[in-house]
């Protein structure tokens, strides 16, 4: 799992983060995912989907984050 944070107007995005915007998360502020705080949970944590990210460009975003923090 990949935490999210909200984040203020101005705020330095580090190679291992990614911004989202409120109309790709649809959550009321500005986010960044975190991959560098990159979680392990059992499966049965998963109770409720709050949403997803389908938007190809963003979704590119998260994967070059993971490739900088893996060194892939």
């Amino acid at each position: 799992m990949l935490p999210f944070s909200s984040i203020k107007a101005g705020s330095k995005i580090y190679p291992t983060e990614a911004a989202l915007s409120t109309e790709v998360t649809g959550l009321q502020k500005p986010s960044v995912v975190m991959v560098h705080q990159i979680l392990t949970i059992s499966h049965n944590k998963l109770v409720n989907k709050i949403g997803d990210i389908k938007d190809t460009e963003t979704r590119e975003k998260i994967l070059q984050a993971c490739r900088s923090y893996f060194e892939l």
